[in-house]
């Protein structure tokens, strides 16, 4: 029971953290039409992990196979796949400067100033490229690792 619990509360940190950067990549996108591809590639691995995360959020809820929590629980602890998945989606989100973005943001209208400030970071992308292409890179290997637990642990 303890295990399941840590996995729902790990996974939900993971869910938040996924949840910002791709409203962050949407905001970015929308505002520079010619968005870096490393951009796209971040917003499709972390919609992607969100969802992962969502789906092993509801199986732990579920907790009906044992079988499944017995694979899941290699995924937890401070080395575990979860914690460092979170901890390279809160690295990538430090990339993305929040000041520029509003907190009410919604994809019906940026103002003028708004897509400045966006531009603006978009020029310093390239500054950040390489760090953001290592992360992106770790963030497919934890991805790979905890589908393929579930896949483990579903059969």
């Amino acid at each position: 029971m303890a295990e399941v619990l840590a996995i729902r509360s790990s996974v939900i940190a993971v869910i938040q953290v996924s949840a910002k950067i791709i409203e962050l990549c949407k905001y970015y996108m929308e505002a520079a039409s010619d968005a870096p591809s490393d951009l796209k590639a971040i917003f499709i691995e972390t919609s992607t992990i969100k969802l992962l995360m969502e789906n092993l959020q509801f199986l732990a809820k579920l907790n009906k196979d044992n079988g499944l929590s017995m694979s899941l629980g290699g995924l937890l602890g401070a080395n575990g796949c979860i914690e460092g998945c979170q901890g390279v989606m809160v690295q990538l989100e430090k990339l993305f400067p929040t000041d520029a973005v509003p907190l009410t943001y919604t994809t019906t209208g940026i103002s003028k100033q708004m897509k400045a400030r966006s531009v603006l970071t978009m020029l310093a992308w390239p500054l950040k490229e390489k760090k953001a292409r290592k992360l992106l890179e770790q963030m497919i290997q934890y991805k790979t690792t905890i589908n393929l637990a579930l896949t483990v642990g579903s059969m």
